[in-house]
């Protein structure tokens, strides 16, 4: 039986380097933990790429979103998008999303949003790779005169892995959200650790932590622990 290649001092000495990049950019943006309502929640998705060139990829994401222990559905998205190669290391992004969120009567209130992406990403070294992605959306909401804009900017680094199969690579990400009609910076999300795995063919699933921090208009943080799934297919 052949057993997987174990990974070189050297490898692993990559991989803790880039979970300490994360860590301290993480802990640099993590809103105060003490003033907090926390929750736990899991979400699950799915990315199927319909059509894809050498410059053009179209495809359609959705996802799922529950809490209290998957007893309550709260939140689900549907949203087809383009993406635009452009350059080697810079990708165009256009996408429209569908969102409904649960209010608090226990009905669902619609969300339509256009957003657009520069997303650039570089492989810094054969070990590590970054990739950001700039996001602008306007959306219309129900209960809501007119239209909203924000920006939300994600910064990733990932680390490829050989020799541990299934598992392909690691990653962590934070992203931050500034809400233009507030002129404030009201949510954070970091996923301290996220694994992206082969299936078989073009399928692979990733699963991650993620750690949701929100704003409210009061000013305090709301907290949300997120254990989440994606299928890419």
């Amino acid at each position: 039986m052949k057993h997987p290649t174990p990974a070189s001092p050297a490898r692993r000495g990559s991989a803790r380097t880039a979970t300490l990049l994360l860590g301290i950019l993480v802990g640099l943006n993590q809103p105060h933990p003490a003033r907090a309502a926390e929750e736990f929640q899991n979400w699950h998705g799915f990315n199927w790429r319909i059509h894809q060139t050498t410059n053009f990829d179209a495809s359609a994401y959705g996802e799922v979103r529950y809490r209290d222990d998957f007893s309550q559905l709260f939140q689900s998205l549907l949203s087809p998008r383009l993406t635009w190669k452009v350059l080697p290391n810079l990708d165009l992004g256009l996408n429209y999303t569908w969102f409904a969120n649960r209010t608090k009567t226990g009905e669902f209130a619609d969300t339509h949003r256009l957003e657009a992406e520069i997303n650039p990403h570089v492989k810094i070294a054969d070990w590590l790779e970054f990739h950001n992605r700039n996001r602008l959306e306007t959306y219309w909401a129900d209960g809501v005169n007119g239209e909203r804009c924000r920006s939300r900017n994600r910064l990733q680094f990932t680390v490829p892995l050989k020799g541990f199969a299934p598992l392909e690579s690691i990653y962590c990400n934070n992203e931050f959200w500034y809400e233009f009609y507030r002129s404030d910076y009201t949510v954070n999300r970091a996923v301290p650790v996220g694994l992206n795995f082969h299936v078989t063919g073009h399928t692979h699933v990733a699963v991650f932590f993620m750690i949701q921090s929100s704003k409210q208009l009061t000013g305090h943080w709301d907290q949300a622990h997120i254990l989440g799934t994606t299928l890419s297919f």
